[in-house]
C-alpha cells in the first residue's frame, strides 16, 4: 500500500515505511519492526516515540515486553484538525502583528522598479 500521502501531513519516510510495516504485521515488537523495516534501532526507537505523540501508534508492555500497533486510522483525520487548529492559532497571532510589520516596511519601501517572484507561492502574490 502506498502511504506517501502521509507526507502531506508531516511523516518522514521513515516515520511512514514503520507506520506501514505496524498496519502489515499487527502487533509487533520492535525487533519485528526492524527487521521489516531495515532502519536501525534506536532510529525505530524515535521513530515510535514521534508516531505515538502524533497519537498514530500505541504501545503496551507484554511479558516484560513492548509491542505496538498503529491506533484507529481515523486518528489520523484528528492529527490533521489537530495541525489545522494549531494553524489557526499562529494565523490569529501572526495577524495581531502584520499591522506593525506593514507599517516597517512601508517606511523603509524604497523607489523600486520591478519585484521578482520565482514559483507557485510567488504566482500567487502576484
Amino acid at each position: 500500500m502506498d502511504l506517501s500521502i502521509l507526507r502531506k501531513i508531516g511523516l518522514s519516510d521513515g516515520e511512514i515505511k514503520v507506520y506501514n510495516a505496524l498496519l502489515e504485521i499487527g502487533v509487533s515488537s520492535m525487533n519485528n519492526i526492524h527487521e521489516k523495516v531495515g532502519i536501525d534501532r534506536r532510529n525505530i526507537y524515535d521513530i515510535l516515540n514521534k508516531l505515538i505523540e502524533r497519537g498514530l501508534v500505541s504501545y503496551i508492555d507484554k511479558n516484560n515486553k513492548r509491542v505496538f500497533k498503529i491506533t484507529n486510522p481515523e486518528k489520523i483525520l484528528s492529527y490533521i484538525e489537530e495541525k489545522k487548529s494549531n494553524l489557526n492559532e499562529i494565523r490569529k497571532s501572526v495577524s495581531k502583528v502584520i499591522p506593525q510589520i506593514q507599517e516597517v516596511y512601508l517606511s523603509k519601501k524604497n523607489d523600486i522598479f520591478a519585484e521578482i517572484f520565482k514559483g507557485p507561492e510567488g504566482m500567487k502574490a502576484v
